[in-house]
């Protein structure tokens, strides 16, 4: 049995990454990142909603039935913790977790292009937390890439993975994924950086 909770620094660096994507995709996109407050306020908390929605609707298809639904407030890791106690084999775990950025982003973006005003706003919230609320499901994902025929059982912000030994090298895609995503973010602000400068000059 090998156990892993996610840990602030990694979740506060995915986030990070996701959210530039988001802001890449969106500019992209041409959705436009001009908003009402309240509108994408509100579509921040339909966003957190859809989001456990998804994961919900997954684990119900996989014979999930008991689902322990709690508030998740262990900053930067702000929301709902889902967890039971059904053992899923890795590749349905997997697809579990990466649902709602893979079904819920494109759809919320490409409706986010077709409308404007408040609504635009409503769905540039709700893609926006759903994107960057993704990054515990990735990094737990990257985790259980090494295993092999296991099961692992999530508890919300702990997954337990049985059929395996523990093993510190099983933690070096998660510290990879991590160092990544600052080099990617110190990259990102040395480019904004230059463009400043070069645009100021």
């Amino acid at each position: 049995m090998f156990s892993y909770r996610i840990r602030h620094r990694e979740a506060a660096s995915f986030s990070i990454v996701l959210f530039l994507a988001w802001c890449a995709i969106v500019n992209w996109l041409g959705a436009g990142v001009e908003v009402q407050p309240i509108a994408f306020t509100a579509g921040i908390a339909a966003g957190l909603l859809l989001h456990e929605l998804v994961h919900i609707a997954f684990l119900m298809a996989l014979g999930v039935r008991r689902l322990i639904i709690r508030p998740l407030l262990q900053f930067p890791l702000m929301g709902l913790s889902i967890s039971h106690n059904v053992p899923l084999e890795k590749r349905s775990f997997a697809v579990e977790e990466v649902a709602p950025i893979l079904t819920l982003t494109p759809i919320l973006l490409s409706a986010a292009r077709l409308t404007g005003g408040a609504l635009r706003s409503v769905l540039l919230g709700a893609s926006l937390i759903n994107t960057i609320g993704s990054s515990g499901d990735l990094l737990l994902i990257a985790l259980v890439v090494p295993f092999g025929n296991t099961k692992v059982l999530d508890r919300g912000v702990l997954i337990e993975v049985s059929g395996c030994r523990a093993d510190k090298r099983l933690l070096i895609p998660v510290i990879m994924v991590d160092y990544f995503a600052w080099a990617l973010i110190s990259v990102f602000l040395a480019l904004f950086a230059a463009m400043h400068l070069f645009s100021s000059s």
